[in-house]
């Protein structure tokens, strides 16, 4: 019995396994950290006369 065969005969299984992979992806998709504007400080340079 091939990964085919197993596949047609077992239809539901099949697709409760691609629905639990497609949750398990959005909710990890959630956790991921976005900045969307990240903090960037540049360099700087002050000259000071007396």
């Amino acid at each position: 019995m091939g990964i085919v065969d197993f596949s047609l005969r077992r239809r539901v299984t099949i697709s409760m396994c691609t629905v639990a992979v497609v949750l398990f992806g959005l909710v990890a998709f959630g956790r991921l950290p976005i900045n969307l504007l990240p903090d960037i400080s540049y360099p700087s340079l002050t000259v000071e006369t007396r």
